[in-house]
């Protein structure tokens, strides 16, 4: 009379585990890269709704873009568009997006701002902002900086853009611990881009430049903040950018060129 076995053999037992392990392998890069593809997918949705920001901004704000960053020391003359201690784009924009009323840091926590200024890609976790504008788009208003100056730009007429399909507007932004109170933030302004090629009213846009189509200049070794963040896929990095006409896309970080990051001079400069 023969015994009747249950269960798996080990060779059984290893022929399983086997087809698992290899299944897992095959399955856990495609989840990977799933996974990357939707925090693209929302990084690029962030920016668009950042877009809408500024934008709504603009319209009630007889056409001008918000400053970068508002020092409201009153050493520069300047007050914030809404409370004490100093302000920038994302806390101005804030209230289009979210529907409140802050505008300024101390504004009933306006620094937390909302989930469309965190990108999900980034190597550091927290900051309450991780992307940087256009220095020549979004000028600085803080007290070191006088009208006169070589930095001083007015505020931006969005009349004044003519490729606005192809200039940057924002885009990732490196994350730096500088400031323990914010923690691994982005600065306001991408004003080290190009090598710091990017600031001033001599860096506008001239179209009888012979670099506008050459690859722009990383920063000086070293340098953190105020420069792009190649976060997101490419095999050299790549960055998803905000451009003037409010589309969002992917660009490598070879192919972004002067012409990109040069806005168009504002009317009568």
């Amino acid at each position: 009379m023969k015994i009747k076995k249950n269960g798996f053999t080990l060779i059984e037992l290893l022929v399983v585990i086997s087809i698992i392990a290899l299944l897992v392998g095959i399955l856990l890069p495609a989840l990977g890269a799933a996974r990357k593809s939707a925090q693209n997918m929302q990084c690029l949705s962030n920016l668009r709704q950042i877009g809408i920001g500024n934008w709504a901004y603009s319209f009630e704000s007889k056409d001008l873009l918000p400053p970068a960053f508002v020092d409201t020391s009153g050493v520069g003359g300047w007050t914030s568009e809404g409370a004490a201690g100093g302000t920038e784009w994302p806390a101005i924009i804030n209230a289009y997006i979210t529907g409140g009323g802050q505008t300024g840091y101390n504004d009933g926590g306006a620094e937390n701002n909302t989930e469309a200024f965190l990108c999900p890609s980034v190597p550091l976790e927290g900051g309450r902002l991780h992307y940087g504008a256009s220095r020549l788009l979004f000028p600085l208003r803080v007290g070191a900086i006088q009208p006169g100056s070589g930095e001083w730009l007015d505020l931006y007429n969005t009349g004044s853009g003519v490729r606005t399909s192809e200039v940057m507007m924002m885009s990732d932004g490196k994350q730096t611990l500088d400031d323990p109170d914010s923690g691994p933030r982005s600065y306001a302004a991408l004003d080290k881009i190009d090598a710091g090629r990017v600031r001033t009213k001599s860096h506008f846009f001239d179209p009888t430049y012979f670099g506008n189509d050459a690859t722009i200049r990383d920063p000086a070794p070293n340098v953190v903040g105020g420069e792009f963040d190649y976060r997101h896929a490419g095999s050299d990095g790549a960055v998803n950018m905000l451009y003037f006409d409010g589309h969002a896309s992917n660009i490598a970080k070879d192919d972004i060129t002067a012409r990109i990051v040069r806005a168009d001079k504002p009317a009568g400069l």
